[in-house]
C-alpha cells in the first residue's frame, strides 16, 4: 500500500474513534450540579461548579476520553464527559429544575423564610438576564442583609470581569449595582 493511501486509511479510522461532536462546540450540562476540577481526576481539587443546562465549550479530552477540558461561565477546567451532552435540557424541565436549584442555593440567605419568594424571583431574573450565574449566587450563599439599611439585601456577581455588588430593596423590589 502506498504512503498516501495508508495515510487516508489511518485518518478515516482515527476519525471513527472521535466523539460524535467536535471540539469548540457547545454542549450542555445534564447533571443538577457538575464539579469542574483542576485535573482529570475524581480526587482533583474542585475549582468551580456548573448547573444543569449550562452551556460548555469542550477544548480537549484526556487520553481516556472520560474527561473533557471545558470553558463555561468564565471557568476553565476538567469535567466528567458523561454529564455533558449535545442536546439541551427541555425548557419545561429546565424551568422546574432551576426553581428547585435556586431555592437550595439561597436557603442560607438572611431572613430567608420572610423573603424567600422575593429572593427566588429576583435571583432567577438575574440569572435569566445573564447578569449573574448560579455559581455567583452560590459563592455568596444567597442574599446578605445590609446592616446600614434593614430593607436592603446584597450579593456579588461578576459582570464583565468585575465583581459587582447588587443590592435588593425588598420593599420596592428594585436593584442597584455598584462596582
Amino acid at each position: 500500500m502506498n504512503n498516501s493511501l495508508y495515510s487516508i486509511v489511518v485518518l478515516v479510522l482515527f476519525s471513527l474513534a472521535l466523539p460524535s461532536w467536535a471540539f469548540n462546540t457547545k454542549l450542555f450540562v445534564h447533571a443538577n450540579t457538575l464539579n469542574v476540577r483542576s485535573s482529570p481526576d475524581i480526587q482533583a481539587n474542585i475549582i468551580g461548579q456548573l448547573f444543569i443546562g449550562s452551556q460548555v465549550i469542550v477544548k480537549k479530552e484526556d487520553n481516556t476520553q472520560r474527561w473533557a477540558f471545558i470553558n463555561s461561565e468564565g471557568i476553565n477546567g476538567w469535567v466528567d464527559r458523561s454529564y455533558i451532552k449535545n442536546t439541551p435540557i427541555s425548557p419545561e424541565s429546565h424551568k422546574k429544575i432551576k426553581n428547585k436549584l435556586i431555592l437550595h442555593i439561597i436557603k442560607n440567605s438572611d431572613d430567608y423564610q420572610h423573603f424567600k419568594h422575593i429572593f427566588r424571583r429576583v435571583s432567577l431574573k438575574l440569572i435569566h438576564s445573564q447578569t449573574c450565574t448560579f455559581s455567583d449566587i452560590q459563592k455568596m450563599s444567597g442574599w446578605w442583609k445590609d446592616v446600614k439599611n434593614p430593607n436592603n439585601y446584597y450579593l456579588y456577581c461578576t459582570i464583565n470581569g468585575k465583581k459587582t455588588k447588587i443590592t435588593l430593596n425588598t420593599e420596592q423590589e428594585n436593584l442597584t449595582f455598584e462596582d
